[in-house]
């Protein structure tokens, strides 16, 4: 399954559990469902999802962002 399915799985599961995005965060002037996509295609979204399809389950992910 490839990162993007991933993140689309992830994104399932939160709204389920109550945590849908906050599409008030994107400015730009598109669509709500491009705004949920904008949101589930950060880098640190994409490092988690990377993540969780290539280690173990019991494996503790750490994320971190380089500003540079």
């Amino acid at each position: 399954k490839g990162i993007y399915a991933k993140l689309q799985d992830i994104a399932l599961k939160m709204s389920q559990e109550g945590y849908p995005p906050s599409l008030h965060w994107v400015s730009q002037n598109i669509s709500d469902d491009a705004k949920n996509d904008v949101l589930c295609g950060h880098s640190e979204k994409l490092a988690i999802a990377c993540a969780l399809i290539n280690t173990p389950q019991e494996a503790t992910i750490s994320v971190v962002k380089n500003m540079r």
